[in-house]
């Protein structure tokens, strides 16, 4: 099992790959996700699952502003999603927005 100190750095390593606490809780080599949540919200007073979506929010954001020109598709592959479906359906569940709105949204940003 390795450090729960650790787990917000691996998140960001593998953003990608991990998309569930589940997932993550692999990564971080618990047996129990349960277990691994318990410990997560212990050490750092936050739930695992919140943190998972911010950063996928915050990896979308960074591919969106790195390749502008890419098909949604294209930016769903690079951020781990199966399909520009359910990319769409993560950014209006956890935005309310629509993915052009998104899109529009980190790219006026800058």
């Amino acid at each position: 099992m390795k450090g729960i100190s650790q787990s917000i750095k691996v998140l960001k390593e593998e953003v990608s790959s991990i998309l569930t606490v589940s997932e993550w809780a692999r990564y971080m080599e618990y047996d129990d996700t349960k277990k691994f949540t318990r410990h997560f919200r212990k050490y750092f007073q936050q739930n695992p699952k919140v943190v998972i979506i911010t950063e996928h929010l915050n990896n979308l954001s960074e591919l969106i502003e790195k390749y502008p020109e890419d098909k949604f598709l294209a930016i769903a592959w690079r951020a781990g999603f199966r399909d520009d479906n359910a990319l769409r359906e993560f950014v209006r569940r956890h935005t309310g927005r629509s993915l052009t709105e998104f899109k529009r949204m980190v790219l006026n940003q800058h």
